[in-house]
């Protein structure tokens, strides 16, 4: 993720980043999600309650993965998502899971209904197989139930 497009040291929203990369295996293909872990312990998560889910799908290689020139691509996609939000928003890339064909983005945002219409329009001009999904999640439901998960798997590792 571009340092252009995360709050700034002097943000006092800002969180410091810590991504971490689970792997597992559902339905026989590999499963793979990058968090930031330190969104854990945000404490401004209620200022930001609209979870934005963009899903970019690709035709799966081996194993149901990207193939390294699709996985560039798809990171270009990210890139240019994330630009296209810090223009109208502040926004919170929290993970993405990559798994069988498909890549979502998980990013929270503090204004949904000031910028729907113009990000839907720039959104399928930019993106055309692209889709997304908005939902109200005031406590973070969905991103906190994947770092549960991984608060659990990192206390649960060997030494």
């Amino acid at each position: 993720i571009p340092q252009d497009h995360l709050p700034s040291n002097k943000d006092p929203y800002h969180v410091q980043d810590h991504f971490v990369l689970m792997r597992s295996q559902e339905h026989g293909f590999p499963h793979l999600i990058l968090i930031n872990s330190h969104y854990y312990a945000f404490t401004k998560k209620h200022e930001f309650p609209w979870l934005l889910s963009v899903s970019f799908p690709y035709e799966p290689a081996e194993e149901g993965l990207p193939t390294s020139k699709k996985s560039d691509q798809l990171i270009a996609e990210e890139q240019k998502l994330l630009s296209l939000l810090s223009s109208v928003s502040k926004a919170y890339f929290i993970y993405r899971s990559t798994w069988n064909g498909t890549r979502i983005l998980y990013i929270h945002l503090n204004n949904w209904p000031e910028i729907e219409y113009s990000f839907q329009n720039a959104f399928h001009q930019a993106f055309g197989q692209a889709s997304f999904e908005i939902a109200y999640e005031k406590d973070w439901e969905t991103v906190r139930a994947m770092l549960f998960h991984l608060k659990d798997a990192e206390q649960n590792m060997d030494p």
